[in-house]
């Protein structure tokens, strides 16, 4: 099976002309299955940089001088 997406079965834009100006060309993402940490997922890796992070802070806190 190739990643690619099919051509459509029928012209929106020519039944539809008012959608024409606003079209653009769209990439469509094909994920694979895996096991991503959280350095190889764009969502995870914020938020483990912000654990990382709070945690670092917790530790160096220092109280009033």
């Amino acid at each position: 099976m190739s990643p690619t997406t099919p051509p459509r079965p029928l012209d929106v834009t020519a039944l539809l002309p008012q959608l024409a100006p606003p079209a653009r060309t769209a990439t469509r993402l094909h994920p694979r299955s895996g096991s991503p940490t959280p350095h190889d997922n764009r969502r995870a890796a914020p938020l483990a940089r912000r654990r990382a992070v709070a945690a670092l802070r917790s530790t160096a806190r220092v109280g009033p001088g």
